[in-house]
């Protein structure tokens, strides 16, 4: 049976359960809308009778379910907005974070146009993909330990019709074969294993542990290995910013003030969270 789009958006509000306000049922609705039928919000306001195929009411309604069972909607559209890129997701990378893009914002304020820019842990590719968007000229390059996410990268900067060079090497390895930057920029996997019952499950559940939590129990692991990379191929005079875990900013901060680093500074994102660093080599 076919239901009009006023009927399917009905049922759509009434069956999703999983922790969405009022309004986030709808957007949610209109977000499957346009993935499974190409019909937009606009079709929907001006024209709420039409009807749909069975098969696009019934991969809707799936698409409820699989919500219900606590997949992200990005898994589901295998889509992602960063800023202003749509980017193609899936289970090997995070999905980009909102405190991600103000990360991004504070690296823009602070780097010139013709920079070699280095990513760390480049995931999905949103950090450097951003960069290279908004300045064309910057050499961006990008790191990670999963093929699976390079290829979600590669993938991204082929449909954006950017370029960015990506090489499977993990953020602890000796990175001196990528010569020298004047920019390097990471989110790396700071929560701590201790942190995992705090997640919310379709977060825990879902996404690439490999990138959210630090491999021991030193929740510094990663940002001492940052800082070790930064003494190798970072220029002097060059910058390196870092997004971090609010609980262990003003250790990480003192980490990078104890050698070969100045004007290092802590940022608070849009929550009032201290969530940035930025630090320069001497």
């Amino acid at each position: 049976m076919t239901l009009s789009l006023k009927k399917l958006k009905k049922s759509v509000v009434s069956e999703l359960q999983y922790n969405f306000t009022a309004r986030e049922k709808e957007q949610v609705f209109f977000i499957l809308l346009e993935h499974f039928t190409a019909l937009s919000k606009i079709t929907y306001l001006t024209n709420s009778g039409q009807e749909i195929s069975i098969d696009q009411n019934e991969s809707i309604l799936h698409g409820v379910t699989l919500l219900n069972e606590g997949i992200p909607i990005q898994h589901i559209t295998e889509k992602a907005y960063f800023r202003d890129l749509e980017l193609q997701v899936n289970k090997h990378v995070l999905i980009p974070r909102p405190e991600t893009e103000e990360l991004v914002s504070l690296v823009l304020g602070h780097i010139s146009p013709n920079q070699r820019v280095l990513d760390l842990g480049t995931g999905s590719g949103c950090i450097g993909l951003s960069l290279k968007s908004k300045l064309p000229n910057l050499e961006v390059h990008g790191i990670d330990v999963s093929q699976d996410a390079l290829d979600v990268a590669q993938l991204n900067a082929k449909n954006l019709g950017l370029e960015m060079n990506f090489t499977k090497l993990s953020m602890t390895e000796n990175l001196s074969g990528l010569g020298e930057f004047q920019v390097l920029v990471s989110n790396p996997p700071y929560i701590g294993k201790h942190e995992a019952p705090k997640l919310e499950s379709n977060v825990y559940g879902n996404e690439p542990h490999i990138a959210l939590f630090s491999i021991t129990e030193d929740p510094l692991y990663f940002y001492k290995a940052l800082k070790k990379s930064a003494l190798e191929i970072l220029e002097p005079g060059g910058f390196i910013f870092l997004e971090l875990h609010e609980d262990y900013a003003n250790k990480t901060a003192e980490l990078f003030k104890s050698e070969k680093f100045e004007d290092v500074e802590i940022f608070n994102d849009l929550q009032g969270k201290l969530r940035f660093l930025k630090a320069k080599r001497i």
